[in-house]
């Protein structure tokens, strides 16, 4: 899905500047600490810290924060939904912190306020969305054997170079068909549902093992920890080891 982060920012309030809302660009809000409740016509709805609510543009919301709180903003636009619910949950709630802390330390860095980074990371929290939402609608996926058959296949080597246009090549679909289906059953595409994979993983082994990086590259399916790092980097604003030791340190 594309999409181009207008404006990033972190905000403390006691009260929203607008509480009923109606924006000209989709806005996306995370709580960090604090909460607020939301009512866009079908009763209220409490977002409580590392939710959040995506407020439609061209939608009427009335939102009202229940204490002081500290709120990540993003304003948007995309080619399609991003979120598939109003409420905004996370199942893996240290990586939406840990991804919130970077976006602080970008808003902070010596160099300036780094929009770049900010876009990379707000990128990270739609896939990381995207994903956690993807695994739980796999088993919806089975209706369509030949995409459960690609998640199977993605999921036991993603440690290999995949080739996913010779796995479609002799079940009579062109890749272009099974693109689309995969797209259509999964929510992401074929590419990015591969790198979440790996960058899910990566993180994990960073986190819960001593193995060296260039191992852990290999282990993610890249072909060189060159690669990986520069790869993890574009995600995560820092290189492999720096997370790793930045995580530990949290712990």
């Amino acid at each position: 899905m594309e999409h181009t982060l207008l404006v990033c920012k972190s905000t403390v309030q006691d009260v929203f500047l607008k509480e009923n809302y109606c924006g000209s660009d989709d806005v996306f809000i995370l709580v960090e600490k604090g909460g607020f409740v939301f009512d866009s016509g079908a009763g209220e709805i409490k977002v409580g810290p590392l939710e959040g609510a995506n407020f439609r543009k061209g939608a009427q919301y009335f939102r009202r924060l229940t204490e002081r709180s500290r709120l990540f903003l993003f304003r948007y636009r995309s080619s399609g939904p991003l979120f598939t619910s109003d409420h905004v949950r996370f199942k893996d709630k240290e990586r939406v912190a840990s991804t919130l802390s970077l976006i602080e330390r970008a808003e902070t860095d010596v160099l300036g306020n780094d929009f770049e980074h900010k876009r990379v990371l707000f990128a990270d929290i739609v896939n990381q969305y995207a994903l956690e939402n993807a695994l739980t609608e796999e088993k919806l996926a089975l209706t369509d054997v030949l995409v459960s058959d690609a998640v199977t296949y993605i999921r036991a080597f993603l440690h290999r170079k995949l080739d996913l246009r010779a796995f479609v090549k002799d079940r009579y679909i062109s890749y272009t068909q099974f693109a689309r289906r995969f797209k259509s059953a999964i929510g992401m595409t074929v590419s990015d549902y591969i790198a979440a994979l790996r960058m899910k993983k990566a993180e994990t082994m960073l986190e819960e093992t001593d193995l060296p990086v260039r191992e852990i590259a290999r282990e993610c399916g890249f072909s060189n920890e060159y690669y990986f790092s520069a790869f993890f980097k574009t995600r995560h604003a820092v290189p492999p080891g720096e997370y790793r030791a930045s995580e530990r340190l949290r712990r």
